[in-house]
C-alpha cells in the first residue's frame, strides 16, 4: 500500500508540473536534480548552481516506483528512494529503503550495494540520534569498503567515525547530526 501511495504522489506531482505550465511540460519532465533545498526539474535543473547531482526524468521516477510496487526494484531503485527521503528529512521511509537496498543487496552477494546501503543507513541514524547504531552500521560500511578495495571511501568513513566517536565522549545521549552534514555515498545514484 505504501508503494501505491508513493506511485499515485509521483503521478500526481507530473499531472501538477504539467497544469501549472501546459507549454514547458516536455522540458520539465525531461531531468531532475534534487539541491539541499528541494528537487528543481527542468532547464533550472541544468543550471542551478546549488545541484548535486542529477538523479533521473520523470518517466524512470514512475517506472522505478512501479518496480518497487511490484517487487521487481534493483538495489539502485532502493538506494535512490532511500537517498529521495532521507534528504527530504523523511528519515522513516529512507531507513526502509535502506534496509531494502541491503537485504537485496546481500541476497545478490552485491558487496558494493551492501557498502553503499549500509553507509547510508548510518548516516541517516545519525541524523535520528541513533549514534551507537550509527557507528556499528558505518564500521561495516568501512570493512566493506575496505574488502573493495575503495581506500578513499574507507578513508572518508573512518574520519566521519572518528567525528562520531568524539561527539559521543562529548555527549553520550546521543546527539543528532543535522541533516545538511550527512555524507551519502551517492556513487549508484
Amino acid at each position: 500500500m505504501r508503494h501505491l501511495k508513493l506511485l499515485f504522489s509521483i503521478i500526481i506531482t507530473i499531472v501538477f508540473l504539467v497544469l501549472v505550465n501546459p507549454d514547458t511540460a516536455q522540458a520539465q519532465t525531461e531531468c531532475c536534480i534534487h539541491t539541499w533545498r528541494g528537487l528543481v526539474c527542468g532547464p533550472q535543473a541544468r543550471t542551478s548552481p546549488t545541484h548535486r547531482i542529477s538523479i533521473a526524468s520523470f518517466g524512470e521516477f514512475i517506472q522505478i516506483g512501479v518496480n518497487i510496487a511490484q517487487g521487481q526494484a534493483t538495489v539502485d531503485d532502493y538506494l535512490l528512494f532511500a537517498y529521495l527521503n532521507a534528504v527530504d528529512t523523511n528519515f522513516t521511509k529512507a531507513v526502509n529503503y535502506y534496509s531494502q537496498a541491503l537485504d537485496l543487496a546481500v541476497t545478490n552477494e552485491d558487496i558494493e550495494g551492501q557498502a553503499i546501503a549500509r553507509n547510508n543507513l548510518g548516516e541517516v541514524l545519525l541524523a535520528t540520534g541513533n549514534l551507537k547504531e550509527a557507528v556499528f552500521i558505518l564500521a561495516l560500511a568501512r570493512d566493506m569498503y575496505q574488502s573493495l578495495g575503495n581506500e578513499q571511501r574507507v578513508g572518508e568513513v573512518q574520519q566521519r567515525l572518528e567525528g562520531i566517536e568524539r561527539l559521543l565522549k562529548v555527549n553520550l545521549s546521543g546527539s543528532k547530526i543535522e541533516p545538511s552534514q550527512l555524507q551519502f555515498d551517492l556513487s549508484r545514484i
